[in-house]
Order: structure tokens, then C-alpha cells, then sequence
């Protein structure tokens, strides 16, 4: 078993170290029949906003030479909706969900946790953290959710300037870090007439980006669990991130094109293990 909440006071226990990433699955209804969800450590659903939002405008996705780039605005039902809908789903999964969180306001980031704190089958938060997020507003967003709620803490970040926001978060009582949220790229799109899709950038060749920041938070040994995540293709990538230093990893757009790889490369851990 792997703790991904040391220090917390109930901790986050999971079976083996893939998860899968927020988005990855929805809220747990979106994935295809090949995609074992039992056979992996946690399911982290959302993003999930106190209020509900429309999301970017369409078209959200356009392909490039590294792989695609997405933007959907987080779109979300809003929390309420979110549990009234999904609640009843995560309570019989038969694998532990952490719950994303996409504010950044402290008052609605706080809302958000003490209503998750008592749902059935959610064993942890993840706070996704913006992109041009100063330290100051990591750590009020961290300190008004570990303060609002009881559950374990993981932080998602931006994978610029990652130590200096990593050190923040911990400070402030983040149980694990989340290395990092997928880089930004953007890609010429032509329709009528060419223009530009700015958003998350997907593809295996982006996976450096984020070993390169895991590497860096990892060797200020903070007290808490790493988890990298995002443009993990391969095993061979997997167990560079966890030579580099992560407990645990976060796949996303794999479990798109190959919905058998994240239940192969569990078992391909626990074999080497």
C-alpha cells in the first residue's frame, strides 16, 4: 500500500501507484468498457466549481506535431449538480475518487470542501491550481480547504516555477503535490479562416516538461507525497517518474487512445515490484 497523504491524520491509502488524471473519465461515467478502473490505485474526478460553468467555446480541440491541444474551460455542472448526479456513482465504484477542485477563490474553494467532506466514497480533494497563481494565493487556497474540511489535501501545479509553489503549498498543509498540470501550448487551427487554439498540450513528447519539474520539487525532500502527472505514454516513462522521485502517477490522454494501458502498466509495476 502506498500512503499519499503522510502526515495527514487518516492518510490516503491506495492499492498501487496509477491513477487516473481529473478529466481522464468525467466523473467516473466517461471512459470506455476496456478501461479497468478497479485495477487502478484512485480515480480523481472533476474539475468540479462551487458554480456550474458553460466551459470554452467549441471548437476545444485541434491536433499538433507533439500530439493535440484541449481546452474546455472547465466545464463543470457546479458542485451541487455535480453530487446530486455523480455522488450515488462514486459511493460504488470500488475505487477510491478524489475529487478535483478548479476555484480559486478561498470562500468558494472552502464551500467546496466542507460539502465533500462527509460523501460517500471520496477519500481525498485535489486542488487544481491556476496557471499564473501566486505563492500568496496557494497558500490561502490550501489553508482554506484543509480548514474547512477533514479530507486529505493534494495540490496540483503548474510545473513553472514548481519548487517555489511546491514549498508554499506544503507550508500552507498540502499532504501531497501534483507534478504538474499540463503544460500550455496552442496550434493553428484553419476552418473558414486560420486562427489559434490556446490550452492544455497533450502528447508524450511534453513528458520531459514534466520530469524536469518533478526532478526539481523531489530534491527539496518535502514532507509530503509527489504524484506526477500528465503525457505518460509509456511504462518506461512511468518508471522514470517514479525513479525521479514520484509516489504515484496521474494518466490522462492515454486512457483516451489506449483504455487497456492504464490497467497494463499496473500490472507491469506490480510484476517489477
Amino acid at each position: 500500500m502506498i500512503d499519499l497523504a503522510p502526515g495527514h491524520k487518516q492518510g490516503m491509502l491506495v492499492a498501487n501507484p496509477v491513477l487516473l488524471a481529473a478529466g481522464a473519465a468525467g466523473c467516473g461515467e466517461a471512459h470506455w468498457p476496456d478501461l479497468e478502473l478497479r485495477a487502478l490505485g484512485a480515480l480523481v474526478a472533476g474539475p468540479v466549481t462551487l458554480q456550474n460553468r458553460a466551459g470554452a467555446p467549441m471548437p476545444r480541440l485541434v491536433e499538433s506535431p507533439a500530439g493535440m491541444v484541449l481546452e474546455t474551460g472547465s466545464q463543470n455542472r457546479g458542485l451541487h449538480a455535480t453530487l446530486r448526479t455523480f455522488a450515488p456513482l462514486w459511493a460504488r465504484m470500488g475505487v477510491p475518487v478524489v475529487v478535483q477542485l478548479a476555484d480559486m477563490r478561498p470562500d468558494a474553494l472552502a464551500r467546496c470542501a466542507l460539502r465533500l467532506s462527509n460523501v460517500p466514497g471520496v477519500v481525498a480533494l485535489e486542488w487544481r491550481v491556476a496557471q499564473n497563481a501566486s505563492t500568496t494565493a496557494i497558500s490561502q487556497g490550501v489553508e482554506a480547504i484543509a480548514h474547512a474540511g477533514d479530507l486529505p489535501l493534494w495540490v496540483k501545479l503548474p510545473t513553472e516555477d514548481a519548487c517555489e509553489r511546491a514549498a508554499a503549498a506544503t507550508t500552507a498543509g498540502a499532504n501531497a503535490l501534483v507534478i504538474g498540470s499540463t503544460p500550455m501550448g496552442a496550434a493553428l487551427m484553419a476552418d473558414a479562416a486560420p486562427w489559434l487554439l490556446q490550452g492544455s498540450a497533450y502528447g508524450p513528447a511534453l513528458f520531459p516538461l514534466i520530469l524536469h519539474a518533478l526532478a526539481q520539487v523531489a530534491a527539496l525532500s518535502l514532507p509530503v507525497a509527489l504524484i506526477a502527472s500528465g503525457n505518460i505514454y509509456t511504462v518506461a516513462q512511468a518508471r522514470a517518474a517514479l525513479a525521479a522521485g514520484a509516489h504515484a502517477l496521474q494518466l490522462d490522454a492515454v486512457a483516451w487512445l489506449e483504455p487497456t494501458f492504464p490497467g497494463m502498466l499496473a500490472a507491469a509495476l506490480k510484476a517489477q515490484a
